[in-house]
């Protein structure tokens, strides 16, 4: 029995490496019914299998290791949180401590981008087993995406002294070269990496970013169409490949490889945003606002998706709506009063302009006041004052002379002169105060060329975020 099962398994490789899955996977149910507690077959089984429903259907003995093979089929397809259901239903409190579990639990963690609880599960793996390199190249990203830097560089010196010929090892170098902003050093260790193992779908991913970095549009094409033929169910490769043709200007393409990512993955708000960004710079503002409320719904967003939700709901002339979202977005961000942020002024404009035309001019006047200069108040508000003093009114004249024209105006705030103008109790405070603010806000949009350069590469970085 054992050398037939053995001549199955042997067919069952020999067929995988020729690409004939079909073949291979029956030789490999033939050799699991013969030795159930075999896992190489069981791995080789769930590499063949091109949709999780197919593995569900083979008649296959009732093992215990089917169930982790379960575990296994899920996360080949990225499905972390199913693959977590399944661990959770047989995992004890002995097998939570071995380290193909705590493994296979980082890597769930990872899939589902929980980067610092998997950085945890990877520093207990190698407490237990120090040596282990399965999953090292995974932990690696985690500590590349986190910036843990010094952590990483001892990781890369580890394993470049105990095996430097592993591609795992490869990845890890060429993941901490590419930290440190050597480009150029790590598409070397990328390149070894997919020599050593062509088949790493990851390893030409990442060899894809690199070439990107380093505007190497031909090679990074190739090594993203490498990937795609190894695992054309990796969503994030077609994500990967709508990057790449952002960056090239080519929204037409980069929309359609989004759109792949997002029906490959359709929970992960990355690819909404995404997808929102390219129909917003293309103005189909119906598909963009489509997009980015659908990424806001599943909850997976950050802060700079409210301001395009926004900027698309401006563009619609939906002034409510996207006051709203501007709203949501101070009460998000940290420190919403800091004006040296380009997303927080224009904010803090739009909301101007918003209560303003609503004749809310207390809001207005609050939400102007945070992101405006004094130096860009002083002109038009003399000019004001020179209006206030040809009321007919001479006490009412003095008093304003006295009370705000000599004023120091470098000291005084636009909440102080209002109250000032409050206090005269003229009938026609309101279009004082009326004007005051569309001078204002007509005097912030009077940007010089050098402050419309620098927000202009503001806006490109927020978007990259």
């Amino acid at each position: 029995m054992k050398r037939l099962f053995a001549c199955f398994q042997r067919y069952g490789k020999l067929y995988m490496r020729l690409n004939y899955k079909s073949n291979a996977e029956k030789y490999f149910i033939d050799a699991i019914r013969i030795l159930p507690r075999c896992w190489p077959a069981w791995v080789y089984l769930v590499e063949c299998q091109e949709c999780p429903m197919n593995f569900m259907k083979l008649s296959l003995p009732d093992h215990w290791m089917k169930l982790f093979s379960f575990v296994n089929l899920y996360l080949k397809f990225l499905d972390g949180s199913s693959a977590k259901e399944m661990l959770d239903k047989f995992i004890t409190p002995e097998l939570a401590n071995t380290p193909y579990v705590i493994n296979q639990i980082a890597t769930i963690n990872v899939y589902a981008r929980k980067f610092p609880v998997a950085i945890d599960e990877y520093r207990r793996l190698i407490a237990i087993e120090p040596n282990r390199e399965e999953g090292m190249d995974r932990f690696s990203d985690c500590l590349f995406v986190m910036g843990l830097n010094v952590e990483l560089s001892y990781l890369a010196i580890k394993w470049f002294y105990i095996n430097v010929h592993s591609p795992v090892t490869c990845c890890i170098l060429a993941n901490y070269y590419s930290s440190m902003r050597q480009h150029e050093e790590a598409l070397l260790w990328y390149t070894r990496a997919v020599k050593l193992d062509p088949n790493s779908c990851n390893a030409w991913t990442l060899l894809g970013h690199e070439g990107l970095e380093l505007r190497n549009y031909i090679s990074s094409s190739h090594a993203y169409s490498r990937a795609l033929e190894i695992d054309p169910r990796d969503y994030r490769v077609w994500y990967s490949l709508g990057q790449f043709y952002d960056v090239l200007q080519c929204p037409a393409f980069a929309s359609f490889y989004y759109g792949k990512a997002h029906t490959l993955k359709d929970d992960d708000g990355r690819m909404t945003i995404a997808l929102g960004d390219v129909f917003l710079r293309q103005d189909d503002v119906e598909q963009a606002v489509h997009c980015l409320w659908k990424s806001h719904c599943i909850g997976d967003f950050d802060n700079s998706t409210l301001i395009r939700l926004g900027q698309c709901y401006e563009k619609a002339n939906m002034i409510n709506e996207a006051a709203e979202m501007y709203l949501k977005f101070l009460e998000r961000e940290e420190s919403p009063k800091n004006p040296s942020q380009l997303a927080v002024k224009n904010c803090h404009k739009f909301l101007s302009k918003y209560y303003f035309d609503k004749k809310d001019f207390q809001k207005a006047i609050e939400y102007a006041q945070p992101c405006l200069e004094i130096n860009a108040l002083r002109e038009p508000t003399k000019r004001l004052l020179n209006e206030v003093n040809k009321l007919d009114n001479e006490c009412d004249r003095e008093y304003l002379k006295k009370n705000v024209y000599r004023a120091d105006l470098s000291e005084t705030s636009l909440l102080d002169f209002v109250e000032n103008i409050n206090d005269c109790g003229q009938a026609n405070e309101e279009e004082i105060i009326s004007e005051l603010l569309a001078e204002v806000l007509n005097c912030d949009d009077n940007k010089s060329e050098s402050e419309s350069v620098l927000e202009t590469n503001a806006n490109d970085n927020l978007m990259d975020t």
